[in-house]
């Protein structure tokens, strides 16, 4: 987790653009994307968002936002998936160490 890194909001979402002009040599300008025209809020920032301010994104890019959600959904059903198989590990080895005790005891019990 230490190789991850994460950037702080340096403007509100309000005040940036969704396209930036540059200039070039022969005095048109071209428009070139920024961080918003790839993805959309992480789910932090989903969370602490306005509703106001989250309708806004989405009707800006529905298609990121559909795109977003159905990536949440999927993060959803293999964290569902990863918590059944690690439930199910944990019994089986909670079953086994506890019989492993069980049986020692008995033994030490009937020695002394």
């Amino acid at each position: 987790m230490s190789n991850i890194l994460t950037f702080p909001r340096m403007l509100p979402a309000s005040n940036i653009g969704e396209l930036h002009n540059i200039s070039f040599g022969n005095g048109r300008a071209r428009p070139r994307a920024n961080m918003h025209t790839f993805v959309f809020r992480s789910y932090d920032l989903i969370v602490a968002s306005s509703e106001a301010d989250l309708i806004r994104d989405v009707r800006r890019d529905t298609r990121k936002a559909a795109t977003k959600l159905n990536g949440i959904r999927q993060q959803i059903l293999r964290d569902r998936e990863h918590a059944a198989a690690r439930d199910d590990q944990l019994t089986r080895a909670e079953a086994k160490l506890s019989a492993a005790l069980a049986a020692v005891q008995s033994v030490r019990s009937a020695e002394g």
